[in-house]
Parts: structure tokens; sequence; C-alpha cells
């Protein structure tokens, strides 16, 4: 058995970590009637998952790196999610939803409980938008 203090979510995940919905879009590119290309953002999955803003010391250390990263996500292992993705989370306890543009997704070493992903939060219809980014 795990050490839960090495793993701290690991007793997260059993006690109902996951307390939100993640919807998952990727940007596809279909054919339109005048037989050109047109980018849409289809939904690929859903799932539930966790937000967390990174703290002063996790965004001291991004600008150092001059990261874009403001947040990360914790959500199920099966979620079909990558690099490039926009995650629209909703029913978190902190109310309304919020967008996040996915940077990086990956298991952490030697934990198959869950993905953490790197992601940026922006306000949909602003500036930082994914081109085409009008599912909502």
């Amino acid at each position: 058995m795990a050490n839960i203090s090495a793993y701290p979510l690991d007793a997260m995940v059993s006690d109902g970590a996951y307390n939100a919905t993640f919807s998952v879009y990727r940007a596809t590119e279909t054919l339109n009637d005048s037989g050109g290309l047109s980018k849409a953002w289809t939904l690929v999955d859903t799932g539930i998952g966790r937000a967390r803003e990174y703290s002063d010391n996790e965004r001291l250390a991004n600008e150092g790196r001059k990261v874009e990263e403001s947040h990360k996500l914790y959500c199920e292992p099966t979620l079909d999610v990558q690099r490039g993705d926009v995650i629209v989370v909703t029913n978190a306890p902190q109310g309304g939803s919020k967008t996040f543009l996915v940077i990086h997704a990956h298991l952490p070493d030697n934990v198959m409980h869950h993905y953490e992903i790197k992601a940026k939060s922006f306000l949909y219809g602003s500036s930082e938008t994914p081109m085409g980014f009008d599912v909502l």
C-alpha cells in the first residue's frame, strides 16, 4: 500500500477531492462548404477534477522561467487531455465557470490515480482566448 504522506492526493482523491466538472475541448479542422478548412473546437471528453491556483512561491518560480501557467488541475487519469486543449471547469465550490488553456499534462511518476495539468486561466472572450474558441 502506498504511503499516503508521500502522495497527498491519494488521501484527497479517496475523500472526494474532485469537486468540479471538466469539459475538454480540442481544436479540429473540418472541410467547409467551399472546400476549405474551418477550425472548430470539439468537445472530446468530460470528467471530474479539481483546480488549484498557483501559490505566490510557484508564481515567483515561474516568472523566472517565463512560464505562463497560473493553475494546476488534477483529474482522473482516464480523461483525454493534451497540450493545446481548452478545459472548461464548472460546478466548482467557488461557483461559476473557469476556462483554461492546457500547457502541459502528465501522469506524475509512479502515480497512476490522477493527471496533473499545468494550465493558464483566461477570460473567455478576451484577447487571450485561443483562436476560434467560441463554444460557450
